[in-house]
């Protein structure tokens, strides 16, 4: 493995530490994140458009947030990225504000606004971007007036929004299904995948560590969901009721079915359009 330290961000043009991995390269950058390019996908990144290459970058940035260590940008991520849809202007800022939040830690501590990673964070073009979102923060009454040597400082108008609005961006996606051996696959290579993909955490209460009682943690975890994705193969009565209980909530609610159980779904819920998928490869491609 060799390592060219003074290498440029394909995606974002900033420095960035280079090295070859085999036919790969594993690029570190401080704004996109870790990332493996692969060989094919460095020969034809420069001739992607600066803002699709940007958004890439955001993807990435995304991955490592949500815990993958080094998502692959290879000849494939350009199609799927370019249909992910853009943040809105309060998402970003929303970001900012959190990110913010996290970095201060004290209502009378600060945070490093020029940080480079907060341009692909916040879903920013430039930093002159982020400083907008800075200014729409102020305006807000969230964000103290003025910089001091590339630092800012929440207000505790702020904190209190954060800690009690639901309207901040969530990044969860919560999984209702079955949880029976045989639907391990479908977990792993189908319904959690397709969520990483799109930017999002998957979240299943089996798989959570909690010392609530598990009706208790599931009406939490849908509560602070961006959406829920419920697979009826099984038919399960809590999936029924967890996906009731977030259409309720107003989240959206992604259907799913094995396509030879979905004859036996509920009559109430065959109006919705439902993800009949054969195997978990189908199920990932669709879903996401």
């Amino acid at each position: 493995m060799s390592t060219h330290p003074q290498a440029i961000c394909p995606l974002c043009g900033r420095p960035a530490i280079n090295e070859v991995m085999g036919q790969n390269f594993k690029i570190q950058c401080e704004q996109c994140g870790d990332f493996r390019l692969t060989d094919s996908a460095e020969k034809t990144i420069k001739n992607v458009d600066r803002r699709l290459r940007l958004k890439i970058g955001f993807w990435s940035r995304d991955q490592n947030d949500l815990g993958e260590k080094l998502p692959t940008v290879d000849s494939y991520t350009k199609e799927f990225v370019s249909k992910l849809p853009d943040k809105t202007v309060m998402e970003r800022a929303y970001r900012l504000l959190r990110f913010g939040i996290s970095q201060q830690k004290d209502l009378g501590g600060r945070f490093r606004i020029n940080a480079p990673q907060i341009v692909a964070l916040t879903h920013s073009q430039s930093d002159g971007d982020v400083q907008e979102l800075a200014r729409l923060l102020f305006e807000m009454s969230w964000l103290h007036e003025g910089y001091k040597n590339g630092t800012a400082q929440i207000s505790p108008r702020g904190f209190m929004h954060a800690g009690a609005s639901n309207a901040s961006e969530s990044v969860k996606g919560f999984i209702a299904m079955w949880f029976d051996q045989s639907m391990d696959a479908a977990r792993d290579q189908g319904l959690e995948p397709a969520i990483r993909a799109a930017g999002y955490a998957p979240t299943i209460v089996s798989g959570k560590e909690h010392i609530n009682k598990v009706d208790d943690e599931i009406i939490s975890q849908i509560r602070s969901a961006k959406f829920l994705v419920a697979d009826f193969t099984g038919h399960r009565g809590g999936v029924y009721f967890e996906a009731g209980f977030a259409m309720g909530l107003g989240l959206p609610v992604f259907w799913t079915c094995r396509r030879d159980d979905i004859a036996n779904l509920h009559f109430d819920i065959r109006q919705y359009n439902s993800i009949d998928w054969i195997d978990p490869s189908d199920l990932a491609k669709r879903l996401q």
